[in-house]
């Protein structure tokens, strides 16, 4: 986007990213001469109650791939992996993309199979290995009641699959005024 004409020239535009994920998308609209309006319509939380994560945890030697279904998958699970043990060496780490295996990577957890162009579920499943999971058992990090098709699919291939739910996603307390003064 580095581009000197600053075509977006003081255009406002609405960045409905969570408050935390917002700012690298901000500061490249900056760049082209826009006026970024931060107003998060999502954000991020803990889950709950995460008595199930932390049985999952304990047992993660018992699995054969976790698959990170994205970075906040990552940044609320990884830290309480690393709190209560090393991570098993037999257990291979999936990522449904490189921000993820990014995520992972600055935890110290190389990323073993992520797709290389395709960013999504279906593109994990395309690689091949995640066509020989025949008797494998594989843990899902995802949020809250996130999508069934990657979950479906191993299944579908002979895979245990189980979800560790390690955020959950609501809507802020908002104020809505800064939105009108801009419409």
């Amino acid at each position: 986007m580095a581009n000197n004409d600053k075509t977006l020239n003081k255009l406002h535009v609405l960045v409905t990213r969570p408050e935390d994920q917002a700012e690298n998308i901000c500061r490249l609209l900056e760049q082209e001469g826009a006026i970024p309006i931060r107003f998060p319509v999502l954000e991020i939380v803990d889950i709950e109650d995460n008595t199930q994560l932390l049985e999952i945890i304990d047992r993660l030697e018992s699995y054969d791939i976790a698959i990170f279904i994205s970075p906040n998958a990552v940044k609320k699970s990884a830290n309480l992996i690393q709190s209560r043990k090393s991570w098993p060496k037999s257990v291979k780490i999936a990522a449904v993309g490189k921000a993820s295996a990014k995520a992972l990577d600055t935890l110290g957890l190389i990323t073993d199979i992520f797709p290389p162009k395709r960013f999504n579920s279906e593109a994990l499943l395309e690689m091949p290995e995640m066509h020989q999971v025949q008797g494998k058992k594989i843990v899902i990090f995802r949020g809250e009641g996130g999508r069934e098709t990657l979950a479906e699919t191993l299944k579908a291939r002979g895979a245990t699959v189980e979800y560790a739910e390690c955020y959950r996603r609501r809507q802020p307390k908002a104020d809505v005024s800064q939105l009108l003064r801009y419409w």
